[in-house]
């Protein structure tokens, strides 16, 4: 019961920082909750459409009617300019710790700045940027993303 409680509020205080949330699909018994045989992203993966958001931050009324409908929903949150968020994925299973560790001995450690633990063991870095992004392989790479929130339950 607590997480059904601390997932629609996580969502709305999202909403609320002007970050644009989407309801994304859990993990039940081994698969995922869209209930496809071949889903290519098990428990990654929105309910709703979600390209508009990208544009288009949702109301918290939107937030909460879609918590309504799906309770056990995870939180996604769209990175990009929709959120002026970009969000580093340090996945040690692909390298990600060494390729952090070369940024930074290239460019200096980053900033303090709110890290979460993600389902594969590594973690999200996220960092609040304004418009436009600094360069045009930020804007690349953070347009169509998103990045499931530590309040979710995700798989690796």
């Amino acid at each position: 019961m607590e997480r059904e409680l601390r997932i629609p509020a996580a969502a709305r205080a999202y909403v609320e920082l002007g970050w644009a949330v989407v309801p994304v699909h859990m993990m039940r018994g081994g698969s995922c909750s869209c209930g496809r045989d071949t889903c290519a992203a098990p428990g990654k993966h929105p309910h709703v459409r979600w390209q508009r958001f990208q544009t288009l931050r949702p109301t918290v009324d939107q937030v909460a009617a879609w918590w309504r409908r799906w309770p056990d929903a995870n939180v996604g949150v769209l990175t990009g300019p929709v959120s002026l968020l970009v969000v580093l994925d340090i996945d040690p299973r692909n390298g990600g710790n060494a390729s952090l560790r070369a940024i930074e001995e290239r460019w200096g450690a980053h900033a303090p700045t709110v890290e979460s633990h993600t389902g594969g063991g590594g973690r999200h870095v996220w960092f609040r940027t304004g418009e436009p992004f600094p360069t045009r392989v930020i804007d690349r790479t953070c347009r169509r993303r998103s990045a499931i929130t530590a309040q979710s339950a995700c798989p690796a």
